[in-house]
């Protein structure tokens, strides 16, 4: 087996959440000042792409309102 894409994962410091289907992955990794994004190969785990993104302390990552004059919300990355 290939190792994987995601090679520094602290788990004591970060969040991992995978979501995936039979042809890839994606898995975002939550730190302290990034979340980091992979998009993985299910057959043979290999980084198809991935991409960091700085958190805001100002803005809930990913998610933002539509409208101010409206309650609706959807996360959009």
């Amino acid at each position: 087996m290939a190792p994987t894409a995601i090679e520094h994962f602290d788990p004591t410091r970060e969040r991992m959440l995978i979501i995936g289907n039979m042809i890839d992955w994606t898995v975002s990794v939550t730190g302290d000042d990034a979340v980091r994004y992979y998009a993985i190969s299910a057959s043979d785990y290999s980084l198809i792409r991935s991409f960091d993104r700085p958190l805001d302390s100002s803005a809930v990552p990913g998610l933002h309102f539509t409208s101010a004059n409206d309650n609706y919300c959807y996360p959009r990355f």
